[in-house]
Formats: C-alpha cells, structure tokens, sequence
C-alpha cells in the first residue's frame, strides 16, 4: 500500500486535472480506505483491509467498488460531495494498485535476498524509507495544502459508505497527521530502498498513467469546455461527468 503522503500528492495532482471536485471530500476520500478503526491493541481493525480495499482473493477488486458504488445509476443520484468522496476513494485503490506494481514488486526482487530472508521484516525495512521520505517531504513542504487541509477536515462524518463508522474517517484524520506532525531525525540519510527522486516521479507521473497510459482503468478525456471533465468507467454505458 501506498503511504498517507503519497495518496495526498497524488490527490494534489489530480486536483489540477479535476478543479471542480469538492476538495475536502476528495482529499479525505483519498485516505478513507486506510481508515479502519483499530481495537484496543491495534490486532484487529474494523472494516479489515479487504474489506475496506474490496479485495477478492487478498487483491484489489477494482469492478466490486465500482459495482457497489460508481455505477452510472448511482453516480447520477449522487450530489457534488459524494462524487467528489467517491473519485478520491477510487484514485486511492488505483494507487495502490500502481505502487504495488511500481514500488513493492521492483524492491522486492532487488532485495530478493533480504525478502526470502525474513518478508515481515523486510516489508517493514522498506516502509522506513517510505515514511521517512514523507516526513522529509512534509519538512521541506510545510505548506503543502492537501494536508493542510485533511489536517483541517476536523469532525468530518462518513455519511457515505456502510463499511465505516460515523467517526471512523475523522479517527483516522486525527492519527495520521498527529503521526507526521512528530518529529523525525537523520531525514537527510541516504535512503536504499527507495529515493526521493523516485517517489516524486511516481506522484509527478500518476495522472498520466491514469489517463490510460499506465494501467487503463481510468480513462480522462476533456470535453469542448475546459472546465468540463467526463469520467468513463468500464462496464457501464452511463458514464459520469464532472
């Protein structure tokens, strides 16, 4: 899975793709998937992730959150917020799909050995440079606004799918942005796993590989108006427009 950083910068970069979208709702959507509230020891979370991701034999199933939620039928009875939520849901499973693909596959066979080895401790040897990075980029970025402003979504209620409680995206809210406001030290390490040129390469080139370059899932094509984007989701003949 992609970290929390990552899914803001990718929102960020599809916020200049789609002006339109109702910004708090896209951005919390982002992270929704991540937002399963954990028990007392934090074993067990509720939706667990494959509820949460869709996942059909511990995969991500892209057409079974689409069937649930974004069919044309629905989609035409949804308000500008719940499209909004909705895209932000999607784009998150799309990303993750994608640094699966491009991030974990690649590192894993380059660190084949260190895998085989011990594959829980390697997978937490990764993340470090991940969530190091992000902690390096939310120091060099203080302003960055998608967390400026999930960082602000205070009180946001989920009144848009039944896997999640009322509370359960702003419980999240409040844990990711306590985790990447503590303070960090030796940011400025070399980082083996994966660089920061690299991350900022998989965010600068997500929409166009959204666009249909990369994995066709998504298709984004403009219409004669500017400010006019239509979405097109395989399957469904209605498609829905922004």
């Amino acid at each position: 899975m992609a970290t929390w950083m990552v899914h803001l910068r990718v929102a960020e970069q599809m916020l200049e793709v789609f002006p339109r979208l109702e910004r708090q709702e896209f951005i919390v959507g982002n992270i929704a998937p991540d937002s399963g509230v954990p028990n007392e020891d934090w074993s067990v979370f509720t939706p667990d992730t494959n509820t949460s991701h869709f996942k059909t034999d511990g995969e991500i199933d892209i057409p079974k959150f689409l069937n649930k939620y974004m069919t044309g039928e629905k989609w035409a009875a949804y308000g500008e917020k719940a499209k909004s939520f909705f895209l932000g849901y999607y784009v998150h499973l799309l990303t993750d799909e994608l640094w699966r693909d491009e991030v974990v596959y690649p590192t894993i066979e380059k660190h084949r050995e260190l895998y085989d080895r011990d594959r829980m401790e390697a997978i937490w040897t990764f993340k470090k440079d991940w969530y190091d990075l992000d902690h390096l980029f939310i120091r060099n970025h203080p302003d960055f606004q998608p967390f400026l402003e999930y960082e602000n979504a205070v009180g946001f209620q989920n009144c848009f799918m039944e896997e999640f409680a009322g509370d359960a995206f702003d419980r999240r809210r409040i844990y990711i942005t306590g985790f990447y406001r503590e303070p960090h030290e030796d940011l400025d390490r070399e980082y083996p796993y994966l660089c920061e040129g690299d991350m900022q390469v998989f965010v600068a080139h997500y929409p166009g590989k959204l666009a249909g370059k990369g994995n066709g899932r998504l298709k984004i094509r403009r219409t004669r108006k500017p400010d006019k984007i239509r979405q097109t989701i395989p399957g469904n003949k209605q498609q829905p427009s922004l």
